[in-house]
């Protein structure tokens, strides 16, 4: 079967400048890339439809290996750019064999399965909407004029809305998607003159996914579903989450805040670099070189970041002994660099920015006060921490640790038989703080694309954090942890086996709740492990 991709710009120009819904917009290339690459390494036929600016950057730029791509979507240049299900229909619209479309947010590990393939309509998974959807299709209908007589008896047969999630949707029935494609553009059309008074985002929503349901009600058509379980819309985290493929998971939709998540875009990224290292690179130096920021530098301190370079530096770094990046910056060559110290903490002036920005400051001097003074003892702390002991590491000692992290996961859990064998322990690197207040959400770079909440509400004890040394350019990450985090890195001072640290984990529980809930607890404590894996703070012992 044909797979099928839709990406449209929205009229924006320059895609090193877009982010598409993205934290930012190199995770938006990243994302497009691996999407497409994974497509390609199951399926020959991927046809991309797209504008001429993104077929561009992804075709001719990034050399993305589409069969074929039709510039069909300038002709939506003209609409606002939220409304991007419209395009998506009308390339549904344009199959003439059957098809499954796929967004550019999906990531396979393994082929769909061919019997599912020959279904007359395929969908992601049926979906629900919660108590948010049904306020937000409120709001929105009070604004429309035209209701499709289908939707108008699904909403008089059944209170509660019901969708078909489409991550992926297509089939073999194509009489039914003309009819389809055909009615969602009547709704969209028919109401033009609105779109000033909704909300795009839930309105796309409406048109394709909420649509599609009520026709395959209406004509009886049974839809096949990748997931047999009935999703809440606001239920899709378990569909996020890059560490657990390819062993545990085999299908990713990155779902609406998904998208905007630090630590699922930076796991997108590795995996990328790990799977397509030269696709990757391409990337980084693509923004490099043009002098666009990352979210994320870790290659600020590189002189020619060209992707050959960039390639050439990935592989002699993961080739080098499994123990070089245990070593210190003294024992370097002379082509390592060495860790950037001179970081601008802004956990300060960003309690400053809150401060400044709060509404009403009734009673809150006393305790802003408290408040920036632990900051500047955190922050002391920390610059302690960077001058003493992280300046002993070099950017590429901490490179080549950042790439072996990658691998772990899988060593560790691919093989259940034996991962209760497999061994851990806390990294040396990582240093432990503390503070009275909580300054996890203060600890960020660009306080403009956060709201940051001033919570004048002291910690009941103190808040602990683990600080890792890091490559890119801030130079540090937090890790705030509990008393059971605090534990279990207290056991791995020395490395242990998995079973073994489950033994030792116990004796942080209840003998009679280890009895009631043993599979729980061995979840929560492999669920914790996982964390630290992700944050640093826990290595594989390979």
């Amino acid at each position: 079967m044909k797979m099928v991709q839709t990406s449209w710009a929205g009229n924006n120009k320059d895609l090193l400048m877009f982010n598409a819904g993205w934290l930012s917009p190199e995770y938006h290339l990243m994302a497009w890339t691996l999407s497409c690459l994974q497509l390609h390494k199951y399926y020959e036929n991927v046809v991309l439809h797209t504008d001429y600016v993104t077929a561009k950057m992804l075709v001719d730029v990034l050399q993305l290996p589409y069969s074929e791509v039709i510039t069909d979507l300038d002709q939506f240049n003209d609409i606002p750019p939220e409304l991007f299900g419209l395009p998506k229909i009308h390339v549904y619209s344009q199959q003439t064999t059957p098809f499954l479309h796929v967004d550019g947010d999906v990531f396979i590990w393994k082929s769909f399965d061919n019997d599912f393939l020959k279904s007359d309509l395929i969908a992601q998974n049926m979906e629900i909407g919660t108590s948010l959807y049904e306020r937000a299709f409120k709001r929105l209908e009070s604004s429309l004029q035209y209701f499709p007589s289908e939707i108008v008896e699904e909403k008089e047969r059944n209170k509660r809305i019901y969708s078909y999630n489409a991550g992926i949707i297509g089939g073999n029935d194509l009489d039914f998607f003309n009819f389809y494609t055909r009615r969602a553009k009547e709704v969209v059309f028919k109401n033009s003159n609105c779109f000033s008074g909704i909300r795009p985002g839930i309105f796309n929503i409406y048109f394709e996914q909420f649509l599609f349901y009520c026709l395959s009600i209406k004509f009886k058509k049974k839809v096949s579903v990748l997931f047999d379980d009935i999703f809440a819309d606001d239920g899709y985290l378990s569909l996020g989450g890059f560490i657990d493929v390819p062993y545990q998971k085999q299908y990713i939709h990155l779902i609406g805040r998904l998208k905007k998540s630090k630590l699922v875009c930076e796991e997108m990224a590795n995996r990328l670099r790990q799977d397509y290292p030269e696709n990757y690179y391409r990337i980084i130096a693509l923004f490099k070189n043009k002098q666009i920021p990352l979210k994320t530098d870790y290659y600020h301190f590189i002189d020619l970041p060209n992707q050959l370079n960039l390639t050439d530096r990935y592989y002699k770094l993961k080739n080098r002994s499994q123990n070089y990046a245990s070593i210190s910056s003294e024992n370097r060559t002379d082509s390592d660099s060495k860790l950037t110290l001179d970081v601008d903490l802004s956990i300060v002036n960003n309690l400053n920015f809150a401060y400044k920005e709060m509404e009403s400051k009734n009673g809150s001097d006393k305790i802003y006060h408290q408040m920036l003074k632990d900051a500047e003892v955190f922050e002391s702390q920390i610059k302690t921490i960077l001058r003493n002991k992280f300046s002993h590491y070099s950017n590429e000692c901490l490179y080549k640790r950042d790439i072996s992290y990658t691998s772990y996961y899988e060593y560790l859990f691919a093989d259940k038989s034996r991962s209760l064998e497999n061994i851990v322990e806390a990294d040396s690197k990582i240093e432990l703080v503390k503070s009275k207040f909580d300054w996890s959400t203060f600890d960020i770079r660009d306080s403009g694309d956060n709201k940051l909440i001033l919570n004048t509400v002291k910690a009941s004890s103190n808040v602990y954090y683990f600080v890792i040394p890091e490559c890119h350019s801030k130079g540090y990450s937090l890790y705030k942890i509990d008393e059971l985090d605090r534990k279990l890195l207290q056991f791995l001072k020395k490395s242990k086996t998995i079973g073994d640290l489950l033994e030792k984990m116990k004796s942080a529980f209840e003998l009679s709740d280890l009895e009631e809930s043993l599979d729980e607890f061995e979840m929560l404590v492999i669920g914790r492990i996982k964390l630290g894996l992700q944050a640093k703070v826990i290595k594989a012992v390979m």
